[in-house]
């Protein structure tokens, strides 16, 4: 009885964290967006160009805050546009991987640009 008690209370605390941690958001900085471009320092000046883009534009759109439930309701928006949205998505996934380093927005961004491969 107290082990079903334990993993009752156990199961109600994992869901209150998650429900707050869903909620909070990161504010991107112009420092952020210089790093970022410091990493495709190596890429063909094309490609970099293109990846700058591609974040900017992704930035704008989400206000130059990056949540989990922004993240997601953006990346099933770019389902609707074949290539650039994967390149988008690809793009933000690097971006909070290697500058942003936050581990609930990059299993977020893993888990949703999954969706947006497989819808192409």
């Amino acid at each position: 009885m107290e082990s079903t008690l334990n993993n009752v209370a156990y199961q109600k605390l994992m869901e209150l964290l998650k429900a707050k941690v869903g909620g909070y958001s990161v504010a991107v900085t112009r420092e952020h967006v210089e790093a970022f471009e410091k990493l495709l320092k190596s890429k063909v000046e094309q490609s970099r160009r293109n990846r700058i883009a591609y974040l900017k534009r992704a930035l704008n759109d989400l206000g130059w805050e990056l949540s989990a439930e922004r993240l997601q309701g953006y990346i099933a928006e770019l389902r609707g546009e074949p290539t650039c949205g994967v390149h988008i998505a690809v793009t933000l996934g690097f971006f909070i991987k290697h500058v942003i380093k936050d581990p609930n927005l990059i299993q977020c961004i893993q888990d949703t640009q999954g969706r947006v491969r497989s819808s192409h």
